[in-house]
């Protein structure tokens, strides 16, 4: 069934320190564009008018809302979503979309169906592969005074507020690409990297603690027998750093990106 196009005020949640991810989780870049930027034109054909919960001095160059960010940084994302509420309803809105900023894969049907599926519950999140997304989801303004509650006691979890609400979920594929995959460590955003570049997720060889010449070894396994077209390796190991490249020319495929972070080599391969 069509989903009908709906426009929704949206908040981009980019709070936070993102310090798995090295800091300024925003402004990390993805295939040559921050984060932030492939989250906000996913969002923009579907969005009456959007804002920004995050640092000002972040933004200072935004033409967009910035909303305040008063709260101490250990209430997360809750602290984003009662911004984002109070903004809303200051607005005369009766619903407010929110998203985070780690989330470049978002769906372009996903206002439609999270309007079309809320009913009269508080809020409608998403989900996929059997998990909640919680920072994504449609919110009745109605549910402020709870947030507030919440913040005032303490709670950081956006799951934890659910808990305490009436909700319902919108269920969508994780193949070949779930659009919710969100990025918090240097791994992820090298992996989000392939999944930009093939529209689905690469096979993974976790190597890391493995020494040489078991990395290459696996590398080589995976190119002789397995049926994917892509790979990502992760090695510990610093002999990968020759080894592995050498393996996979010796196979005849194609080393496509390297990367080093901390003491962790990461390589896409592709046949």
């Amino acid at each position: 069934m069509r989903v009908p196009h709906v426009s929704l005020p949206v908040v981009i949640l980019a709070g936070g320190a993102g310090r798995r991810l090295g800091g300024a989780k925003p402004q990390a870049m993805l295939a040559g564009v921050s984060l932030f930027d492939h989250v906000l034109q996913r969002m923009l054909p579907q969005a009456k008018i959007i804002a920004i919960s995050g640092g000002r001095e972040q933004f200072a160059a935004t033409p967009y809302t910035v909303l305040p960010d008063d709260s101490p940084e250990q209430l997360g994302p809750l602290a984003g979503l009662a911004s984002a509420l109070l903004w809303a309803h200051k607005r005369g809105e009766s619903h407010v979309l929110s998203v985070p900023c780690d989330a470049p894969f978002l769906p372009p049907d996903l206002a439609g169906r999270l309007t079309g599926e809320i009913g009269d519950a508080d809020v409608c999140v998403v989900t996929s592969d059997g998990r909640i997304h919680a920072a994504i989801g449609l919110w009745h303004v109605r549910l402020l005074p709870l947030v507030q509650a919440h913040l005032a006691q303490g709670h950081r979890a956006v799951k934890r507020l659910l808990e305490a609400c009436s909700h319902v979920s919108a269920e969508w594929p994780s193949q070949p690409l779930d659009p919710f995959f969100n990025v918090n460590t240097p791994i992820e955003l090298f992996l989000a990297g392939a999944m930009m570049r093939l529209r689905t997720k690469p096979d993974e060889l976790d190597l890391r603690g493995l020494k040489c010449p078991l990395p290459a070894l696996r590398t080589a396994k995976w190119l002789r027998q397995s049926r994917g077209t892509c790979v990502v390796v992760l090695c510990t190991d610093p002999m990968a750093q020759i080894d592995i490249p050498h393996a996979v020319t010796t196979a005849g495929a194609r080393l496509v990106r390297r990367h080093m972070h901390d003491d962790v080599l990461m390589f896409e391969i592709e046949r």
